[in-house]
């Protein structure tokens, strides 16, 4: 867990032009350096927005913050002198109850899921929105599903492709060392 966690920081590094002369991989010996392929990620099948979401708001994408915590963030066009506090929204694991926040960027509006841990990187969250789902049953956003459409992208560049393999090797990980 600890390697793919270093792994995931050296990419994510790289990926941001920060401190690239002392990765935090590089105390690793060239072989425990490179990241496997994600048997996760490789399963993943592509989130899909739900074609019913309330009049006056449409979704506009998703993207994945990666700072000091991971968040994935989903932005919204909405009609003009509406915004997201006159909806009735909530995000659940699929069970439970999530925290969320909102905000505006650039004129749209977001909701964002913070504090994703890594056991928690494969949840598919639901996001309702005055009782309509914004992602079909069983096809909800989650951090893997969004890895696998940077992945799968052909416009996506090299290093971000890295990041989201290593985030995925740092899932499988998790996910392996909490069943033991």
């Amino acid at each position: 867990l600890v390697k793919a966690l270093l792994n995931y920081g050296a990419a994510a590094q790289t990926y941001f032009g920060y401190n690239t002369d002392k990765l935090a991989n590089s105390i690793l010996n060239e072989s425990d350096r490179a990241v496997a392929d994600s048997e996760t990620l490789t399963n993943e099948t592509a989130y899909a927005v739900s074609s019913s979401i309330p009049d006056g708001i449409s979704y506009y994408g998703t993207s994945l913050l990666l700072k000091s915590e991971t968040t994935l963030r989903h932005y919204f066009k909405l009609e003009e002198g509406k915004s997201l506090s006159d909806y009735s929204i909530t995000v659940t694991n699929g069970t439970d109850s999530v925290e969320y926040t909102t905000g505006t960027k650039s004129g749209l509006c977001y909701i964002d899921i913070s504090n994703i841990n890594a056991l928690d990187l494969a949840t598919g969250y639901v996001v309702s929105i005055d009782g309509y789902y914004v992602f079909e049953q069983g096809k909800e956003a989650s951090v893997m599903r969004f890895a696998k459409l940077v992945c799968d992208s052909a416009s996506t560049s090299a290093e971000y492709k890295a990041v989201a393999r290593a985030i995925a090797a740092y899932c499988d990980a998790a996910v392996l060392n909490s069943a033991e």
